[in-house]
């Protein structure tokens, strides 16, 4: 019942999203807001199933989203004139974590993906200073920077203390951020992340 549920939710929020994206004009901001309703899902599957269940959802979403990219249901996602499989990417992202993590590292680790991935693209598309090319992937230096301070106030919101290690974390992740050509990023944020916590 409650695994029905939340296959639901996860559906209609996306379906919805994928709906309002067809009212918007820009390519990228149409894939980017398909990224926060895929972030609503992640952030809000836990209140419907424990975590490990959230994780054998996202693992389904992995193939879900493989298939739906041949055929291209989520029409929005393939507007942007990049190669990026961020798509099945975030659902990887988000069932590591949900294995490997704690409720609130999972929630810090989700936003980051959500929020400061999104803002440091904002950021970065609208004063792109410090272009660089990373592995044929535009990247800039505003971006990174957007990156790193959102991530950082996230950190406040939570609570989290920001001492030398915290602050390392974030540098750390940014430069995973940076580094992760064609939407790779929405994994290996959370796999640095799982990385650093073990070490």
């Amino acid at each position: 019942m409650w695994i029905f549920l939340a296959y639901s939710f996860a559906t209609l929020v996306l379906l919805a999203g994928e709906q309002v994206s067809k009212k918007i004009n820009n390519e990228e901001h149409k894939r980017k807001l398909l990224h926060l309703s895929g972030g609503v899902v992640a952030l809000g599957l836990p209140w419907i199933v424990s975590q490990k269940i959230v994780g054998i959802i996202a693992l389904s979403f992995v193939v879900i989203m493989a298939i739906q990219r041949r055929y291209k249901i989520l029409t929005g996602l393939y507007e942007v004139q990049r190669t990026t499989y961020g798509e099945i990417t975030f659902p990887l992202g988000v069932a590591l974590s949900a294995f490997f993590l704690s409720p609130e590292q999972f929630i810090y680790i989700m936003l980051l993906v959500i929020v400061s991935d999104t803002f440091a693209s904002f950021l970065g598309q609208k004063y792109p200073a410090g272009r660089m090319l990373v592995f044929g992937t535009q990247k800039t230096l505003t971006g990174s920077l957007g990156f790193f301070s959102s991530a950082l106030v996230v950190a406040l919101l939570l609570n989290i203390d920001l001492n030398s290690t915290a602050i390392f974390i974030v540098g750390a992740l940014t430069i995973v951020e940076t580094i992760s050509p064609l939407g790779l990023d929405n994994a290996t944020i959370p796999v640095a992340y799982i990385a650093i916590l073990a070490l």
